[in-house]
């Protein structure tokens, strides 16, 4: 007599139909392999195939009935220590709490992070101060870091600035490669030596004038140790000290020529000397250098400056009685201011 079989794998609980095994399902048992109702009997071939079946999930389950993944409170504690990890095993991780060491092979990790997080420390006390300096000096700087010159446009602005470093190394201790300017109304100061060197002629361009002062504790002295050359006028207020000692306190113009009146016969000759640079009439010293007379006669002569101004002075020659002048001459010399 043929007997029909039904083999199921994890039927649906939804499929029972008896009243016990409906009470077996609602417990959440896991369904029969092979069915078999009351009475039935067990051949050797649904005795094999259940085998199979359990055996087939033993070798593929993940610690559940239901292959479901295991809930998290489910392991007991303690269940999962390290030691069956593999040593060549790749453990990825958010976030890692250690309680003691960490070593890698002899190396004790988290000494050496030790270590490294104390010389950030350090590190970040010396940029405090670094920041401190900054805020103490009050200088504003275009262009100064990597970020900024990658936009050339942009400038930087620092409450403060101190540049610092060693002479012996570099000279150049701040290059500006560009313009230096100072905003209106502020001030260069150099408490030490302050060395303007190069090649190119050093022009001090400024609309108001250039001066050295007695402001701010200055003493206002200019030593020039070389040569001091004006193309334009030179401007003494107080006078002028020169090298033997000798002082000039008031301004004092001096210019000179020679003169020549010619033939004079009992009468005068006279010359119009103009002069330049006076601002009031100076004194004007005529001298006679050259004579020639009749040898025949007495010699009678005298010459002056006369009707002298700031601009100009007569030179007169003047003879009398029986002397007859051939040619008569020599220098003047005016000073004054």
């Amino acid at each position: 007599m043929a007997e029909t079989r039904k083999i199921l794998s994890r039927a649906p609980a939804e499929a029972l139909g008896e009243a016990t095994e409906l009470k077996a399902a609602s417990r959440g048992a896991p369904e029969p392999y092979v069915r078999k109702s009351a009475g039935d009997i067990i051949r050797a071939d649904d005795w094999n195939t259940a085998q199979v079946l359990a055996r087939a999930d033993i070798i593929g389950h993940d610690h559940t009935a239901l292959g479901q993944a295991i809930p998290r409170e489910a392991i007991r504690a303690g269940a999962i220590d390290g030691s069956r990890i593999d040593p060549d095993a790749a453990i990825a991780a958010r976030s890692l709490a250690l309680k003691d060491n960490l070593k890698i092979g002899t190396r004790d990790v988290v000494a050496e992070l030790d270590r490294a997080f104390s010389a950030l420390e350090q590190s970040r006390a010396a940029l405090e101060k670094t920041n401190g300096d900054l805020a103490r000096t009050s200088t504003t700087v275009g262009t100064l870091s990597s970020q900024v010159a990658q936009v050339p446009q942009q400038t930087l602005t620092q409450a403060g600035l101190v540049v610092s470093g060693d002479p012996a190394r570099d000279t150049r201790n701040l290059l500006v490669d560009g313009d230096l300017q100072l905003k209106s109304g502020h001030k260069f100061h150099s408490t030490g030596r302050l060395h303007i060197s190069g090649d190119e002629i050093l022009y001090l361009l400024n609309k108001s004038g250039v001066i050295v002062g007695k402001e701010w504790g200055g003493n206002g002295k200019l030593d020039v140790q070389g040569e001091l050359i004006a193309q334009g006028n030179l401007t003494a207020r107080s006078g002028l000290t020169f090298g033997d000692g000798s002082r000039q306190n008031s301004a004092m113009l001096v210019q000179g020529g020679t003169w020549d009146c010619g033939e004079i016969k009992n009468g005068t000759a006279t010359r119009t000397i103009g002069l330049s640079g006076f601002t009031q009439p100076p004194t004007v010293l005529v001298s006679m250098s050259v004579l020639d007379s009749n040898k025949g006669a007495n010699l009678r002569i005298r010459c002056w400056a006369d009707t002298v101004s700031a601009g100009s002075f007569r030179l007169v020659a003047q003879s009398w009685g029986d002397t007859y002048i051939y040619a008569i001459g020599g220098t003047w010399i005016a000073f004054g201011r």
